[in-house]
This record gives C-alpha cells, sequence and structure tokens, in this order.
C-alpha cells in the first residue's frame, strides 16, 4: 500500500514495514539512527508499522500527464513478490540519503557496489546497466563528493540478506 509524502501531491511507491537486513564480509565502524542501524558486518534498516520506510524504487522518474517515465523497476521476483529492484533500490536508497552524514561508515562507492550484489543476487539481467548508471549519474553531479572522503573497500561481499531464506 503506497504511502503520503510530506511534498503536496506526493504518494511513494514502495513501503517498507519491517526491519531488512544484510550481512557483509566487511566489518563497519558501529552507526545508528532511527532508520538505520550499522553494528559490524551487519547493516539493517528499521521499518515497522508505526515507522514505515517509503521510496519510489529505481529512480529517476517523471510523472507527465498521469504517465510515468524514468527507470523501470522491472519484473516481479516470484521470490519476493516484490518488484525485481526492491530490494537494492530500497538498501541502495537508504544508504544514499545517510550517506552524507558525518560518521556515516559506508561510502558511496560500497553503497553502489552493494546495489550491483542485490541485483545479480536477484538474477536481474541487466545490472550492469543500471549501475553503470548509477556511477555515471555520480561523476556527472558530483553528488558523491563527500562520500569520496571515505574509504573504499573494493572487496565488499554480501554474504546473507534477511529477505532470502
Amino acid at each position: 500500500m503506497p504511502v503520503k509524502s510530506s511534498t503536496s501531491n506526493k504518494v511513494y511507491r514502495y513501503v517498507q514495514k519491517e526491519n531488512v537486513n544484510i550481512e557483509t564480509n566487511v566489518v563497519f565502524d558501529d552507526y545508528s539512527n532511527d532508520r538505520i542501524e550499522i553494528k559490524g558486518n551487519t547493516i539493517t534498516l528499521k521499518a515497522n508499522d508505526l515507522k514505515k520506510y517509503a521510496w519510489d524504487g529505481c529512480t529517476p522518474k517523471w510523472e507527465i500527464s498521469d504517465f510515468i517515465f524514468g527507470v523501470p523497476d522491472g519484473r516481479l521476483d516470484w521470490k519476493t513478490e516484490e518488484a525485481i529492484t526492491y530490494y537494492a533500490s530500497m538498501i541502495h536508497d537508504v544508504l544514499c540519503q545517510f550517506g552524507k552524514c558525518d560518521g556515516f561508515p559506508v561510502s558511496r562507492k560500497e553503497a553502489d557496489m552493494i546495489f550491483k550484489q542485490i541485483l545479480q543476487r536477484a538474477k536481474f539481467r541487466p545490472y550492469w546497466v543500471y549501475y553503470s548508471f548509477i556511477r555515471l549519474f555520480v561523476i556527472l553531479t558530483r553528488t558523491g563528493k563527500k562520500y569520496y572522503t571515505k574509504t573504499t573497500r573494493k572487496n565488499i561481499k554480501i554474504t546473507k540478506y534477511s529477505w532470502i531464506k
């Protein structure tokens, strides 16, 4: 069920109502706020019925005359019953959202690598197009400038996904 935004006439496409997490082969510095917790090698998006996490999936997207144009979220994944890019876009969104905060231990490049790995694990065939696009977006817009002051671990791998049993 979509949820309204604080922005006038805006409804988010996706809403997460329970915690999700990934475990990596890398131990990060601990970090926590009301939305994300990073403890050791585990990154947890905190969500529940009272504090939902809402986002629009893969971006950018534009609404023009009741049509939505932009990056497609792909087919439904039969395992998760969500769009195939659902978890990748959610985790990437929250990592980028807090990536500019002081003390946040995940660099933009690491967030992008995590995005790519989740898409690969979902068997999303054009993962490399989406990954290349977000890397190009960072270069063109310089949005990752603050992220690059952080150390990027090139060998980061996801070892466990909470939504895959």
